[in-house]
């Protein structure tokens, strides 16, 4: 016989958020409009990814195997350049989500 078993997601938190944080940031959401505000961006932020090509998302991911460049501080995986500090010239070296393949 076997049995089911369920299983229901659990937020995780701790490594860069405390409980008490996730609490303080859910009351602001709802006084404060400035947190209103970035908490609806953030949203239409994650649900554009979850729009995004599974396939395609497991390639970008699976594709930094061994490559270690810490938030480019040690530069391009690649090709060993250094990033470009300002962000206006940052700009043309990465692809824009809206060209990324999506879900059918």
């Amino acid at each position: 016989m076997s049995i089911k078993e369920e299983t229901v997601a659990v937020p995780k938190s701790g490594l860069y958020f405390t409980g008490k944080d996730v609490q303080q940031a859910r009351r602001n959401i709802e006084i404060y409009p400035w947190a209103r505000e970035k908490y609806e961006a953030l949203r239409r932020a994650c649900d554009e990814h979850l729009q995004l090509s599974d396939e395609h998302l497991y390639r970008v991911v699976l594709g930094m195997k061994d490559a270690t460049f810490a938030y480019g501080i040690s530069g391009c995986p690649k090709c060993g350049q250094p990033f470009p500090l300002e962000l206006e010239d940052q700009l043309g070296m990465f692809s824009s989500i809206s060209e990324w393949p999506r879900k059918p």
